[in-house]
């Protein structure tokens, strides 16, 4: 059979993209089960998109935010707010972000699936594709059968998280028809940090600390929550500090809110020992590991509650990205100078289109990054429809 479509990557940008393909010769393939990332973004609390407006929404791309017009002016936030519903899926707003409701991530992308057998596709899980190339039709080898086929995609994602089947092949593939890949690195990246302290605070989280990231000369500060791990720390907020790009960097942490004469004036109307006290703002564990001092509120003298203030408001850690292959998203890709932004094809191949995370553009945490892989799934399934239709 001489396929309209071959897909390769069973990822949001993937399904979306086979489940709006006007065609019954279509062929989905993915080393994995499929919806594989979906099924634990967000820790089961799936952002799916945002409430920003389309020119802020644009710009939290970055330089590369414009390429994504076309795909938005298409298919934007209400019409995947739509779809979701067709899936009895609702969704809620919360601080800008638009989370799903009533089910959890896997359950999200367990509908997604389910539409692809409801609606016929041949899908082929658990296939590893191992070369693609291209004479008269595609040929698509995996290590089960050769598909042949009018159209590729690329939809297989980039090589954070390889256990979710994003491993880097499409860059190999893409690479081969002559794309170049820009610099790949960590993106929504968890900070790996060498400190005695670390694994005695794993499993203390947070909220809505301040934290300051420091890079050469420059920082970035954001708000949000924190969580300690046995490697270093991650959460909301640390994995929308790592957009940034840096070898080696300090983390500071605010775990307290008061000025210091707050906190003078705290700890002296206090009786008892000063680390009791503190446990009154802070996790018992945190303060029994970090505060050293067996000293009651009534004898510690105003230097060193100087000190243990600085401490808490200040606290310093020197932090790196972990590898990317702990990132939850891979930043860079295929070089977006050779993919057409109204159809998402190849301005080298003919036929062969990009989807997802594959591409060099990457948004902020917050839904942003999911709703363009719904968005230019849906514009590459246009442009093969109106290939399949002339």
């Amino acid at each position: 059979m001489i396929y309209d479509c071959v897909i390769v990557g069973a990822g949001a940008g993937g399904i979306f993209t086979a489940l709006n393909i006007n065609s019954n010769k279509l062929v989905l393939i993915d080393k994995n089960t499929g919806a594989k990332k979906l099924s634990i973004t967000g820790n089961n609390r799936c952002n799916i998109t945002n409430s920003a407006p389309l020119d802020d929404f644009l710009n939290s791309y970055g330089k590369n935010g414009q390429f994504l017009r076309d795909s938005f002016n298409l298919f934007f936030r209400d019409k995947l707010i739509e779809f979701l519903k067709s899936i009895n899926v609702n969704t809620k707003s919360h601080n800008g972000k638009i989370l799903i409701e009533g089910v959890i991530s896997k359950e999200l992308a367990r509908r997604m699936l389910n539409l692809i057998s409801r609606n016929k596709i041949e899908f082929r899980r658990f296939e590893p594709v191992i070369d693609i190339s291209k004479g008269r039709y595609f040929k698509t080898t995996t290590n089960k059968a050769d598909y042949y086929s009018k159209s590729v995609v690329l939809a297989c994602g980039g090589m954070s998280y390889p256990s979710t089947g994003s491993s880097g092949d499409c860059y190999r593939f893409a690479k081969h028809f002559g794309h170049k890949i820009t610099k790949l690195c960590a993106y929504e990246s968890a900070f790996c940090i060498k400190c005695s302290h670390i694994k005695s605070l794993q499993g203390l989280s947070f909220h809505n600390v301040e934290v300051n990231l420091k890079y050469g000369k420059k920082s970035k500060k954001v708000t949000g929550d924190i969580i300690f791990t046995h490697f270093g720390v991650s959460g909301p907020a640390i994995l929308e500090l790592s957009e940034v790009d840096f070898d080696k960097a300090q983390l500071i942490i605010r775990f307290i809110d008061d000025n210091e004469n707050q906190f003078l004036n705290f700890i002296r109307s206090k009786k008892g020992k000063v680390v009791n006290v503190l446990c009154e703002k802070l996790h018992r564990r945190f303060v029994k590991e970090i505060i050293k001092t067996d000293k009651f509120c009534s004898d510690i003298s105003n230097k060193e509650l100087r000190e243990i203030f600085n401490l808490l408001h200040n606290f310093s850690v020197d932090v790196k990205k972990c590898p990317i292959k702990q990132a939850f998203v891979t930043k860079g890709g295929v070089s977006l100078k050779d993919v057409d932004p109204k159809t998402m094809q190849s301005k080298i191949v003919e036929r062969l289109f990009f989807t997802g995370e594959i591409l060099d553009i990457q948004g902020s945490i917050g839904g942003f990054n999911l709703q363009a892989a719904f968005s230019e799934g849906y514009l590459t399934a246009q442009s093969i429809n109106n290939i399949i239709s002339s």
